[in-house]
């Protein structure tokens, strides 16, 4: 293997980053006197520990996806390569934290409550403090003044359907409601913590549904159904007379 690269040297102090490895696992580590610079204290190689290649860790999926600001809460993160060591860590918005190592797909970190709320974090892991995940994910961060009492979550295909939310403190910014892949839906005020949006037209099935402001900061999430309308179909075709209480049956 080459020798690794000295990015920096001082008396006592050295500072190389490490070659690439072909095969990985575990060499040892040792240092070379190639100057005058450490004096007389060794002139040939100094062996010092090992040290262990491993596969960079990459991160899938975490979740939740959204949290509230002012709570500390528990993220769980799914991914490859998570090492078990004292190392490991999760790395938020530049801050590293330390992660509780479960499997090497499976690690848990506490993301706290001092966390600013709007807008969203970046969240990546590394193994040893240094060498960070490719992949990056984002974390929402909700606000304290959190939606409540929304309904429906379920309406007609035809669109037309009346959501209303509340918010738990008075609330006087622009709103949006979006559904999926549709335009957003502008939800209009009916008091100041109440709102009201319309559902669009929209083909069967179950879309992500969001509540926003006027800069995109998700206020609330979850899902809503777009229904087929009822179909009525008669046994029969009734002949009523005028007047008369015959009853007959729909079969819907």
């Amino acid at each position: 293997m080459q020798p690794a690269k000295v990015l920096s040297k001082k008396p006592y102090k050295i500072q190389c980053s490490s070659p690439l490895s072909q095969s990985g696992g575990v060499v040892d580590l040792s240092i070379r006197n190639s100057d005058d610079i450490y004096g007389n204290y060794f002139k040939e190689e100094l062996f010092i520990g090992t040290y262990r290649y491993e596969l960079p860790a990459e991160i899938f999926r975490v979740t939740p996806t959204s949290v509230t600001a002012g709570k500390n809460t528990i993220l769980q993160i799914f991914g490859v390569n998570f090492v078990d060591s004292t190392d490991l860590a999760c790395r938020v918005n530049g801050i590293f934290i330390r992660a509780r190592w479960l499997s090497s797909t499976f690690i848990m970190c506490e993301l706290a409550a001092s966390v600013p709320q709007g807008g969203f974090v970046s969240l990546q892991v590394s193994n040893n403090h240094y060498d960070l995940s490719s992949t990056q994910l984002n974390i929402t961060i909700s606000s304290t003044n959190n939606v409540r009492l929304i309904s429906p979550l379920r309406g007609y295909v035809t669109g037309g359907t009346e959501i209303t939310f509340s918010f738990e403190k008075d609330y006087h910014n622009a709103l949006f409601c979006i559904f999926s892949d549709s335009l957003p839906a502008v939800a209009y005020s009916v008091g100041p913590r109440d709102y009201i949006c319309v559902s669009p037209v929209h083909l069967a099935g179950v879309v992500d549904f969001r509540v926003v402001d006027g800069s995109n900061y998700v206020m609330y999430s979850s899902i809503f159904e777009f229904i087929e309308l009822p179909m009525l179909l008669m046994n029969e075709r009734p002949t009523i007379l005028a007047r008369s209480f015959e009853s007959f049956s729909i079969i819907g």
